[in-house]
């Protein structure tokens, strides 16, 4: 994403994000929303998310659920879909299809982890996959919904992890 930051700022002239013109670039779309996929977790970028959530203390669980990876959905809908409205509709699809097997492939997983920490872990990566569905959507409804699951998940999975620990 730091590329992407920068190539962008550069092209623009400043790096005010409120004074950036829409860009039809699609490897900078793609800089951004890759980083954004890995962070949200979007499956199958997702490697890290179990052991992360597993391994670290119950607090920094809770924080990365519940907070940070929020900021990627976040940063799809203001800087992925606002500042590349084209490459957004171009790629819908297959990030579409990503949060889709991510969202299943998450609820199926959850049912066979081993301890309430893999079960929180498994479904946030189905509810990050849903929350990417809404944003992708491309009407106002799915925003709306992905902005109320974000709301709604951090809440409740920081308070599972922290239960759990």
């Amino acid at each position: 994403m730091l590329a992407a930051i920068v190539v962008y700022g550069l092209q623009q002239g400043t790096f005010d994000l409120t004074k950036m013109a829409t860009s039809t670039n699609q490897w900078l779309f793609l800089g951004f929303a890759l980083a954004f996929a890995v962070k949200a977790p979007l499956w199958p970028l997702h490697g890290w998310l179990p052991d992360a959530y597993r391994e670290a203390p119950p607090e920094v669980a809770g924080l990365l659920s519940g907070v940070i990876s929020k900021v990627a959905a976040y940063g799809f809908l203001r800087i992925a879909i606002e500042q590349f409205p084209v490459p957004a509709h171009d790629w819908r699809v297959p990030i579409l299809a990503l949060a889709a097997i991510g969202l299943v492939y998450g609820s199926l997983l959850a049912f066979r982890a081993p301890d309430i920490r893999g079960v929180v872990a498994y479904s946030s990566l189905g509810q990050m996959g849903l929350i990417t569905f809404g944003i992708f959507a491309g009407n106002a409804l799915g925003i709306d919904g992905a902005v109320l699951q974000m709301v709604n998940h951090g809440l409740i999975s920081m308070t599972l992890f922290l239960l759990a620990g």
